[in-house]
């Protein structure tokens, strides 16, 4: 079966020129379409998927206000938290500085109450 070997070579240049054509991935002049796109790599890049709840029985409106309602909230209480994080991050130092304080002011006191000996 002379006829079907000449096909086989056939179909392994073809694959090989196909091989070539993506590796290359340059114009090769063919305005044919192949089924392939290419995506700018900050289309790939760009922000990760989110989970979005839809409720069947809503309008568009509807959940797009309410998700944007939840983001909203969301927004507004991490913003809270950072900035009782900060307020509590002041607390700690301030709290840390007069323990100091009192440590630095106890150890000078205890040197001068202290009699120095004739040896010292």
């Amino acid at each position: 079966e002379p006829g079907v070997e000449d096909g086989d070579q056939d179909r392994e240049k073809d694959d090989e020129k196909e091989i070539e054509g993506k590796q290359s991935h340059g114009d090769d002049g063919d305005d044919e379409y192949d089924g392939e796109e290419e995506l700018a790599p900050a289309a790939e890049e760009s922000k990760p998927a989110r989970l979005v709840e839809i409720d069947i029985l809503s309008s568009a409106h509807a959940n797009a206000k309410r998700y944007y309602d939840n983001k909203k909230v969301a927004a507004s209480k991490h913003e809270k938290a950072v900035q009782a994080t900060d307020k509590a991050i002041k607390s700690a130092e301030a709290k840390a500085q007069k323990e100091l304080e009192k440590v630095e002011v106890s150890h000078s006191s205890v040197r001068e109450a202290r009699k120095r000996f004739w040896f010292e």
